[in-house]
């Protein structure tokens, strides 16, 4: 490809990525705060090329991946509901990998 061709390959709409955002706290004392920070450094991090669509977070102490944790399901983060915990993310996941 040589200077005068290499503009047509970014020349058409670019797609924007859309995230699902997952964060999990290791303490309950003041799990909101601290997803929202993570929030906030994953949005300042992506920019507005890929928008976090939908949440999902868990407090508490990990004991292994699909094991969850204290749900934080319907709190908000940032303007974000908080869609379910781990097991709810892996769920959906695997119903969207089916199709």
């Amino acid at each position: 490809m040589n200077s005068s061709t290499h503009h047509r390959c970014h020349d058409g709409p670019r797609t924007r990525a859309r995230v699902v955002f997952y964060g999990r706290v290791a303490r309950d004392e003041q799990p909101l705060l601290s997803l929202q920070r993570q929030v906030r450094a994953v949005r300042a991090a992506l920019g507005t090329m890929a928008p976090i669509v939908r949440c999902y977070a868990d407090a508490g102490p990990h004991t292994g991946l699909g094991t969850g944790g204290r749900s934080v399901t319907g709190c908000s983060v940032g303007d974000k509901r908080v869609a379910g915990g781990i097991d709810q993310l892996l769920a959906r996941a695997a119903s969207a990998g089916a199709d």
